[in-house]
């Protein structure tokens, strides 16, 4: 049900009205990316923190609610080794991957806020809606980097590289001028699936593996080995991986204010 709302909300983008010029925006967004997961469980950790940045549109339905569609690009990666867990400390596994984001979001904004004028310039905002991402995870071993995703570190089945989450969060959007906004962001984003990091379940059996290479990925520790390990929890299925992107956008208002478009919003509604 929840990705048949989602495919609804980014196909009715495509036929938004452009008839009020404060309605359209495009612009673009500059921030940071970070992840939550097995290799790094902490909320906001700053050792993890990556360069994002996207493109984003916004429809202005009424003064209090926007869809957005925006298209975010950015890095996460977790590394035990720099945890100060001695269960991460002893499994020593690492990951970065890119994650393009797709998402379809609606805005309510606090206070009666439109775009373009000086009424009402200023507004809060939150936001929920549905996202499509695209990620890798790979890992480096030896003097080379390779992809996680069909090395059957666990000896599950390969998991797609595509799949699903549920963005959420807020942020503060401001009218500079008749054709400027400009805004703070805090997007998060609950994955459904726990593979962005390549880390889910339990060590297989070692005797899987015919590749060495694999087999390394598996069990990167230093301390136990495979025959060891086997069975024993690797990571926790039961909690799949999040994703945020937090930073400053701006956009462009798509067309020169007329004389009357201020008061051209309905009274709010859904």
């Amino acid at each position: 049900m929840l990705k048949k709302t989602g495919i609804i909300m980014l196909l009715s983008f495509a036929f938004i009205s452009t008839t009020t010029a404060q309605r359209n925006e495009m612009g673009v967004f500059v921030g940071a990316s970070n992840y939550n997961g097995e290799l790094n469980p902490a909320p906001l950790n700053l050792k993890f923190l990556h360069p994002a940045f996207g493109i984003m549109y916004r429809f202005n339905k009424s003064k209090h609610v926007s869809y957005k569609l925006n298209a975010y690009y950015g890095w996460v990666s977790g590394e035990d080794f720099r945890s100060a867990d001695s269960f991460q400390i002893k499994r020593n596994l690492s990951f970065f991957s890119h994650v393009l984001d797709v998402s379809g979001v609606m805005e309510f904004n606090f206070f009666p806020y439109v775009p373009g004028t000086q009424e009402i310039y200023f507004t809060p905002y939150v936001f929920a809606g549905f996202s499509f991402f695209h990620f890798n995870p790979t890992a480096n071993y030896g003097k080379y980097n390779y992809e996680l995703w069909n090395m059957h570190t666990e000896g599950e089945a390969t998991y797609s590289k595509i799949s699903t989450a549920f963005p959420f969060g807020g942020g503060f959007k401001l009218s500079l001028t008749q054709i400027i906004n400009i805004g703070f962001e805090l997007g998060v984003r609950k994955t459904y699936t726990d593979y962005l990091d390549d880390v889910s379940g339990t060590y297989p059996d070692p005797k899987i593996f015919s590749d060495p290479v694999a087999a390394g990925l598996s069990n990167k520790s230093t301390i136990l080995s495979s025959e060891t390990l086997k069975g024993r929890q690797r990571g926790n299925p039961n909690d799949n991986d999040w994703y945020m992107f937090t930073g400053f956008w701006i956009t462009f208002n798509m067309f020169k204010i007329g004389k009357h478009s201020c008061d051209a919003f309905p009274p709010f509604r859904f």
